[in-house]
């Protein structure tokens, strides 16, 4: 990999490990600049689609499972959507009460 060859290049040539080791630090943050920007776009990209995934996804199940599994596979699912809703709605309820005692 790019990485093995940097370090043994570094070994071999030892003048060279100040910039190895910026060359490695450089490749790791546009990594990481990287995999956000793909998530993002991602996020966007289900967001903007979630009725008509919603919908493919419901085919799928039924056409893969049984009636009853699928029934119960989608309530399940259901079940967990309103968890999390709820769950997020009270942390940003929390967040804003915290917020206005902090700043009065």
């Amino acid at each position: 990999t790019a990485c093995s060859a940097l370090t043994t290049l570094s070994a071999s040539y030892p003048f060279l490990d100040n910039h190895v080791r910026s060359m490695r630090a450089k490749a790791t943050s546009s990594s990481t600049i990287s995999t956000f920007v793909i998530g993002l776009i991602f996020s966007f990209y289900i967001l903007i689609q979630k009725e008509k995934l919603s919908r493919q996804v419901r085919q799928i199940l039924y056409a893969l499972l049984p009636l009853r599994g699928a029934d119960r596979t989608l309530e399940v699912l259901r079940l967990t959507n309103r968890t999390f809703s709820s769950f997020l709605s009270g942390q940003c309820l929390e967040a804003v009460i915290l917020g206005t005692l902090f700043v009065v």
